[in-house]
């Protein structure tokens, strides 16, 4: 029993030093690659979210991978060509195709279908359309578009909130938090990782003093405490459907959304701040 527990231990320390290997390297290498890389993200992320309530093998469930699909894919060809961008209205003819599908359904709950595709393109699609805005600066010179320093931070910050989190909890941890959505997240191990991943901010903001200070505190606000919110969203999606993996993705860590709950809600506030802010 002991040794399963090891072998489980490693398996998944394992999978997760080759997600985070790959995952940095597509984000560094060139805005192609980052575009790519999230793009699948976002496919499997969508798709999971449409298995988990029930839309597989509906006219709900194409129509809205082909949106988010559509949607995500566009975005990257005009931020990264410079190209009109009113080519982004095109995935709402697609909408309308699933009201027109709800409508002369003879499935019992139509609109409740169309609902949860619509669902699924702003809690698992939109999220990673917002990053390509971050990581993507189409109004620069052609050799300065492509923008890695934010995402990369971010993704450091969500995994140093999540990892001290865990060790925080497993040593400190009484108090629970969300008993009834997280059972395992106590108080004591979301303040550590909130606190050890403000201390990798602040070591970022020693190591780059070129970026803007107020910069790289939004992005630790959005990859630690919102960061928090949205893993308890992700964990309240899966109890309400009696499931402990949104799917199999990594090998001891689940699906694509258990591996991205944290980017959910925390991405869109980095696309408003680099858009209108900064």
């Amino acid at each position: 029993m002991a040794e399963s527990k090891f072998a489980d231990v490693w398996k998944r320390a394992a999978s997760g030093a080759v997600f985070v290997l790959v995952t940095i390297s597509c984000i560094w290498f060139s805005a192609y690659s980052f575009a790519l890389a999230y793009g699948v993200f976002m496919l499997g992320a969508l798709l999971e979210f449409y298995k988990l309530n029930g839309l597989k093998g509906t006219a709900q469930y194409w129509l809205g991978t082909l949106a988010g699909t559509a949607f995500f894919t566009l975005t990257a060809v005009a931020l990264l060509q410079l190209a009109d961008f009113k080519w982004l209205l095109l995935p709402i003819f697609i909408v309308v195709g699933g009201v027109l599908a709800a409508t002369f359904s003879k499935d019992g709950h139509p609109f409740t279908q169309l609902g949860k595709m619509l669902a699924g393109l702003i809690y698992a699609c939109f999220p990673f359309v917002a990053l390509l805005f971050v990581g993507i600066d189409a109004y620069a010179s052609p050799e300065q578009i492509h923008r890695p320093f934010p995402i990369l931070l971010f993704m450091v910050l969500v995994w140093s909130t999540d990892t001290f989190a865990y060790l925080s909890g497993k040593f400190f941890g009484k108090n629970k938090m969300a008993p009834s959505i997280s059972p395992g997240k106590t108080w004591e191990g979301t303040g550590g990782g909130v606190f050890c991943s403000l201390l990798v901010a602040i070591g970022a903001s020693q190591l780059f003093p070129e970026e803007n200070f107020i910069t790289i505190l939004t992005i630790w606000f959005a990859g630690s405490i919102l960061a928090v919110l949205g893993d308890l969203s992700e964990s309240k999606l899966k109890r309400s459907v009696n499931v402990k993996d949104s799917g199999i993705f990594m090998p001891g860590h689940g699906g694509f959304l258990d591996r991205f709950d944290s980017i959910l809600l925390s991405a869109p506030l980095l696309m408003v701040y680099y858009l209108l802010l900064r």
